[in-house]
């Protein structure tokens, strides 16, 4: 029977002297530097527009003083949405980030006044019904500011028959580098049915 006992190596024997605090202080001074890639997209986000590779950006991070191999930079930017459409045109880039905003969009009902509004109208499990993406901007200190415009409707909405409220509106999304998006500027109105007008005349005898 075969066991995997990992890297051993690296597992300082029991019997082993304990080592003086001058050596362990000389060791982590001389350790690599932790950081998150994430804090470093702004900087990343440049090169790559000036067309510099993966191995470009990890070997000009060493020069700076950051070690860094291209195969982190690599996975960040494969993993990274905002990264990604920044570097592709601008007109290009609502249709890249609409499907993305579907995973996260109906937290739009639970934010600003759209509770309260929601409950003005008697919007039965409420939900966003559609939404576009008229413009994204870049903004190295945040991510990508992306402009929304959605309306919400009943749950049991179906199809163009709906005859029941709406609440139209715009917001503001921030996709950041750790492809979290946080929601704001809200700005809504609610729309009721028209109730329809009662026609009749009067009979005589």
């Amino acid at each position: 029977m075969c066991c995997h006992l990992g890297h051993l190596s690296n597992v300082r024997p029991p019997d082993s002297p304990i080592p003086e605090p001058d050596q362990l202080l000389l060791a982590a001074q001389q350790a690599s530097i932790k950081f998150n890639v994430e804090d470093y997209w702004q900087t990343i986000l440049v090169l790559r527009q000036k067309h510099y590779s993966w191995r470009d950006i990890a070997a000009w991070f060493k020069r700076e003083g950051l070690p860094c191999d291209h195969t982190r930079i690599y996975r960040f930017g494969q993993k990274c949405v905002a990264l990604q459409v920044a570097t592709i045109p601008e007109e290009e880039r609502p249709f890249a980030v609409a499907d993305m905003l579907g995973e996260t969009i109906q937290e739009l009902t639970d934010l600003g006044n759209l509770p309260e509004m929601i409950r003005e109208v008697d919007l039965s499990d409420a939900g966003v019904d559609e939404y576009e993406v008229p413009t994204v901007e870049v903004d190295p200190s945040q991510g990508l500011v992306i402009s929304i415009r959605f309306t919400i409707t009943s749950a049991h909405a179906t199809g163009e028959d709906y005859q029941g409220p709406r609440i139209r509106g715009t917001a503001t999304g921030i996709l950041r580098p750790d492809n979290s998006v946080e929601y704001g500027n809200i700005a809504a109105t609610a729309e009721e049915p028209e109730k329809p007008k009662v026609l009749g005349r009067w009979l005589s005898n």
